[in-house]
């Protein structure tokens, strides 16, 4: 039995058509590790980089981040057993029964992410403590409950 942890972050909306600004996907990505050692060298990094004068923000963030610290955090990450999942939902293929609703709709990409992403590494008697970003976070857990 050992313990595991697994973050998630969604991407897109809920809304099913295609207006402008309305993102084509919705997208659930979830990073799962057997220990918080990656944690620990981030802060050590983001330390290190505010002593050198390296452009970073309050915190790291991807989409604003210059590439030259996008690579050190990418290059950190790597050195650790790290698990990467991405389940990507192409909202006009929707059936129109799962388009009824944002729950609806919402709990189909999870139990995907979990039954064919997550649970294949994961072995019984392990224990998963989920951390999900907030889209609603009451949403999400309530939504993740109703799925397990």
């Amino acid at each position: 039995m050992s313990k595991k942890y697994l973050f998630s972050d969604e991407a897109g909306c809920f809304t099913f058509n295609r207006n402008p600004n309305v993102s084509k996907y919705f997208i659930i990505c979830t990073i799962t590790l057997s220990d918080l050692a990656v944690a620990a060298d981030l802060v050590k990094l983001r330390r290190e980089m505010i002593w050198d004068g390296s452009p970073i923000g309050d915190y790291f963030h991807a989409t604003v981040d210059k590439q030259e610290v996008r690579d050190r955090v990418y290059e950190e990450i790597l050195k650790h057993d790290v698990r990467i999942q991405a389940t990507i939902c192409e909202k006009a293929k929707a059936q129109p029964h799962v388009a009824t609703s944002k729950a609806e709709f919402y709990k189909r990409p999870w139990y995907y992410t979990l039954r064919y992403g997550i649970a294949p590494h994961v072995s019984a008697g392990d224990e998963l403590l989920v951390t999900a970003a907030s889209i609603g976070k009451k949403t999400t857990i309530d939504l993740l409950h109703k799925i397990g």
